[in-house]
């Protein structure tokens, strides 16, 4: 009898050993997927804000340089006939 309620203490030590160390080891993995999907979600952020950054120097270039990109005739009227008109104005 001591022999068996010996073999069965030493099941439930090797069965809850068994346990822990399944369970480390479901937590340890647990904590890398969640570390991967964190470090993909800041990776995706970074992307997006350098996309956004990008898109906004892009568009301030292009204001900033309506002298080298407009049609001449479209300059003309947008910087020349507010001039004219303030001048005109002026006057009077």
């Amino acid at each position: 009898m001591s022999n068996t309620k010996e073999q069965i203490q030493s099941e439930i030590a090797e069965n809850i050993e068994t346990q822990k160390t399944a369970q480390e080891t479901e937590n340890t993995e647990t904590q890398k997927t969640a570390q991967e999907t964190e470090a993909t979600e800041i990776q995706e952020i970074v992307q997006e804000t350098d996309n956004t950054e990008t898109q906004e120097n892009g568009q301030n270039t292009a204001k900033e340089n309506k002298m080298g990109t407009m049609p001449v005739g479209k300059l003309l009227i947008t910087m020349s006939l507010p001039m004219i008109i303030s001048m005109l104005v002026q006057a009077l």
